[in-house]
């Protein structure tokens, strides 16, 4: 769906819609991150208004999924995810190895990724990656013990690939405002909690996401182009076309349904 919107949008404005004479309404502001994702792979202008788009950033949620698994550090349920992250360097076979090797062998997923014997066992071919996770996550979690929290936060997002993987972006200068946005954010719990440990650091941003805290994100906003915002933004406004997705009971209904 979000493709056929973007396809259309780009149509209409090659018929001579002003792009902003464009909006999109989204429920929810989960939404309008995906959207902006969808036009920027066609290159259509837009600007993002989302309530908060800070915690609900793909490059954000990805870099929590890291420190969560950092945090702590041997739990294999909080490592499953860490495989998928585009900047794992693990590819989608050996991915589907490692993930189901535990189902035949006695052994913890943290076991087979730091053992030369098991990975060889379950068929990985890059062990070398799987070498390099390990070696990275130890490392960081030590890190986050031993130096001071926002120290190792820097570290870690310097040297997990998350950095460079959110300048590789085609909106790159929106991933760079939010993550500032994030960091500023951090930086403001750890000095109001001195003693916060990453995992306390981390609970206090999911209760921020949870209770949809701003964070007063500068969007990174083009000069005018199609605007995504969710419906509670849009309020008084009029726009020559208006898209709504996901027009469906489950989504937009006041009731829940068993």
């Amino acid at each position: 769906e979000y493709a056929y919107i973007a396809k259309q949008i780009a149509k209409h404005i090659r018929d001579g819609t002003p792009a902003n004479e464009i909006a999109i309404l989204a429920r929810r502001n989960a939404d309008v991150a995906t959207f902006a994702t969808a036009l920027s792979r066609r290159s259509i202008p837009f600007v993002a208004e989302g309530d908060d788009p800070v915690l609900s950033h793909s490059i954000v949620q990805g870099f929590m999924t890291l420190l969560r698994a950092i945090a702590h550090f041997g739990d294999d349920a909080l490592l499953y995810p860490v495989l998928v992250l585009p900047y794992s360097n693990i590819s989608n076979l050996d991915i589907y190895r490692l993930t189901t090797a535990p189902l035949y062998k006695d052994a913890a997923l943290y076991q087979f990724l730091s053992d030369d014997t098991a990975l060889a066992a379950c068929g990985v071919r890059d062990k070398e990656a799987c070498f390099a996770l390990y070696t990275f996550l130890e490392a960081a979690a030590r890190a986050s013990r031993a130096l001071p929290l926002i120290s190792a936060i820097e570290q870690i997002f310097s040297r997990s690939g998350c950095l460079a993987y959110a300048l590789a972006q085609r909106d790159a200068f929106v991933a760079v405002d939010i993550l500032r946005a994030f960091f500023r954010y951090v930086q403001t719990l750890i000095e109001a909690h001195p003693t916060f440990t990453l995992r306390e650091l981390l609970h206090a941003l999911e209760e921020a996401r949870d209770y949809h805290l701003a964070m007063a994100g500068r969007a990174h906003r083009q000069a005018s182009g199609v605007r995504i915002m969710t419906v509670h933004r849009a309020k008084g406004m009029e726009f020559d076309r208006v898209f709504i997705p996901n027009m469906h009971d489950r989504r937009w209904g006041g009731r829940r349904h068993p």
